[in-house]
């Protein structure tokens, strides 16, 4: 078993929301740091997540709030 998946597995949140969190936070810490030479100017990535589930089949917000 995944050692990151032992430490998660006490909440109901997906394996998919954990990873999804986590490539958030570590877009957040690199922020300007990471960029593309495009011509004369830089080219900065954006990423929007969106953790879609069903109302009461899965707690969302446990995966953002502890990556945070």
């Amino acid at each position: 078993m995944n050692i990151s998946r032992e430490f998660t597995k006490i909440y109901e949140s997906p394996l998919s929301f954990w990873k999804w969190s986590a490539y958030g936070a570590i877009a957040a810490t690199l922020r300007f740091n990471c960029w593309l030479k495009w011509g004369t100017s830089n080219l900065y990535p954006n990423l929007y997540i969106l953790l879609l589930a069903d109302s009461a089949a899965y707690r969302k917000d446990a995966a953002p709030e502890l990556v945070e």
